[in-house]
C-alpha cells in the first residue's frame, strides 16, 4: 500500500509543471511565514528541496533575512542519521547523498536547539502521518527533538485520506499547502 502510494505521488510530483511548483511554493511560503509558531521560532530546520518538491530556497533566504538561525540537514548514510548544519547563506551548497543539496561550510546545530522543523514528504494525511522515501532519516531525527513543532510542506495533491502508520513513524503537527494550513489531530 505505501509503495503504491509513493509511486503514484512521485509520478504526480514529477509531472507537475515547473512554473506551478514555483507559484505554489510561494503561496506555501506565505502561509508558513504567517504561522505563530514560525514567528516565535528562533532556530528553524529547513530541507533543501529537489526540483519537484515544495521549493524552500526563498524560504531559507527570507528566514535568514529575518534574523532566524537556520539549519539544513546533512545526510550521513552510515547509521541513517541527519546532522544539522547552521547556514548563514545559500552560496555554498553542493549535492550530497541522494542528490540533495547540502552545506559545504557550516556550524553544527544541536537538535535540541531547534524550535521548528520544516519536514518534506511524498504525501501527508489530515492526522499528520507522513509518507517519506522510506529510509527513516526524518523519523529518527524527529524523535530526538520532541519539543519542536513539526510542519510538513506539501502541494495540495499530496494530501491523502490515510497513510498507514507504522510504529517508527513520527507525525507532523501541521501541514501547509498552497491552499490551507492543516492542524493535525
Amino acid at each position: 500500500m505505501k509503495n503504491k502510494l509513493k509511486s503514484e505521488m512521485l509520478a504526480k510530483r514529477k509531472s507537475h509543471a515547473c512554473e506551478l511548483v514555483e507559484k505554489k511554493s510561494a503561496a506555501i511560503m506565505e502561509r508558513l511565514f504567517g504561522l505563530k509558531e514560525f514567528a516565535e521560532a528562533k532556530t528553524i530546520l529547513f530541507y533543501a528541496a529537489k526540483k519537484d518538491e515544495v521549493q524552500t530556497r526563498c524560504m531559507v533566504q527570507k528566514a535568514l533575512d529575518q534574523g532566524k538561525r537556520v539549519a539544513l540537514p546533512i545526510t550521513v548514510v552510515e547509521g541513517k542519521n541527519l546532522v544539522l548544519a547552521e547556514i548563514r547563506n545559500l552560496d555554498r551548497l553542493e549535492a550530497g547523498a541522494f542528490g540533495v543539496p547540502e552545506p559545504m561550510d557550516y556550524v553544527p546545530v544541536d537538535p535540541e536547539d531547534v524550535d521548528l522543523v520544516v519536514v518534506p514528504g511524498v504525501a501527508f494525511d489530515l492526522h499528520g502521518d507522513r509518507l517519506g522515501h522510506g529510509m527513516g532519516y526524518y523519523d529518527k531525527l524527529l524523535k530526538q527533538i520532541p519539543d519542536a513543532v513539526f510542519v510538513g510542506l506539501a502541494f495540495e495533491f499530496q494530501i491523502v485520506d490515510d497513510i498507514p502508520e507504522e510504529e517508527h513513524d513520527v507525525a507532523v503537527h501541521k501541514v501547509v499547502t498552497e491552499e490551507r494550513v492543516i492542524e493535525c489531530e
